[in-house]
């Protein structure tokens, strides 16, 4: 009995939760950003941090998932030293925008893979900001080479977010269970 009043209190507990959940309205999905083809945004770095010569213009070369509609887009990329990345102090890292909505890459913690006379590899955390949108935590990969071929990946990882109505599809199984099961152990008793 004391298994079916768990159930009862852990269904009514997921149901009722689902009114405090939420699904993140921009949705999983990755960007690849490259050097656009006018060739300028060409990345310099040195061990505390990058920047670029001309100005940060890239473009949207890869896109997927709810991000698709930023494909061949604009980016304006930003330098930054690398001590001055936090949680407490994010870095704008790009922004681009699709015509109606703007996007903007924010990050917040930084570690450097690689970084030799002819390779810079950055991994780091951080999140997308929608004009239209919340924040969305996604994970960056900065990769860039001595003859200033560069790119970011990016990639949502919001995947893991349950949504409300999948909560209340849980809640409502797992109190249909507890309820067939008590029918069936009180009519065992009778």
């Amino acid at each position: 009995m004391k298994i079916l009043s768990k159930l009862l209190v852990l269904g009514a507990a997921l149901a009722a939760s689902t009114s405090c959940a939420y699904a993140d309205t921009l949705g999983a999905g990755a960007i690849g950003v490259g050097p656009a083809p006018n060739g300028q945004a060409i990345i310099h770095w040195t061990s505390t941090g990058i920047y670029y010569n001309p100005a940060g213009d890239a473009v949207v070369n890869e896109a997927n998932g709810s991000l698709t509609s930023y494909l061949g887009a604009a980016v304006g990329v930003n330098g930054f030293q690398f001590s001055s990345v936090s949680s407490a102090t994010p870095v704008e890292v790009y922004f681009t925008t699709n015509g109606t909505d703007t996007l903007d890459y924010y990050l917040t913690s930084l570690t450097v893979v690689l970084d030799d006379t002819a390779t810079l590899v950055l991994d780091g955390t951080g999140y997308f900001v929608d004009s239209a949108y919340a924040n969305t935590a996604a994970n960056l990969e900065i990769t860039a080479s001595d003859n200033g071929v560069t790119n970011y990946e990016t990639t949502s990882a919001i995947a893991a977010t349950p949504e409300p109505g999948s909560l209340m599809l849980l809640g409502t199984g797992l109190l249909s269970a507890a309820g067939i099961a008590r029918k069936k152990f009180a009519s065992k008793l009778s």
